[in-house]
């Protein structure tokens, strides 16, 4: 983009590191990141780790008393995965706090039985939806993260964590 002579470029890194944060500061344009920070790169975005803490909250309230965060099966060690690590830290603090049983699934295979007493917090509402048959067959709770537009115009009845995309700073 910065050879094609653009003004400015916002991008959500999948890269990391401090080579790759001197390189995008280099090139004296605007560059604004989203989904994933950069060192000294402005960032556009939700609060990932307080999201995610109060759609644990949001669950508790509900009485569930066994909590599961499916978050995606990636390389945390060789990618920018900031907003990911970020939910996942925040459901993990605010489940300790609130003394609830939890654990983190990474993956759509890898989810273990559910019961009733159960709620499955997925990283976005694609993975939500995946589980949804699954969840409800069993009377589990189901919640997804980012309010997809799509759940609305089906009419798919689905718990999701929305945030206002408009004022996120």
């Amino acid at each position: 983009l910065y050879a094609m002579g653009v003004s400015g470029i916002c991008l959500c890194p999948i890269n990391k590191g401090e080579d790759f944060e001197r390189f995008m500061l280099s090139l004296n344009m605007p560059v604004v990141t989203v989904g994933n920070r950069l060192s000294g790169v402005t960032y556009v975005g939700i609060d990932n780790f307080a999201a995610v803490g109060e759609t644990v909250e949001h669950v508790a309230k509900k009485g569930y008393e066994r909590l599961l965060y499916v978050a995606p099966d990636i390389d945390y060690e060789g990618t920018n995965a900031d907003a990911p690590h970020l939910r996942i830290e925040g459901f993990c603090a605010r489940a300790q706090k609130l003394s609830l049983e939890h654990q983190v699934i990474y993956g759509l295979e890898k989810i273990p039985d559910l019961c009733n007493n159960t709620a499955v917090i997925c990283s976005s509402d694609h993975y939500a939806l995946s589980l949804m048959d699954k969840a409800k067959s069993c009377g589990a709770g189901i919640m997804g993260f980012d309010n997809i537009k799509l759940l609305d115009r089906l009419n798919i009845p689905l718990d999701s964590m929305a945030y206002n995309t408009a004022s996120a700073a």
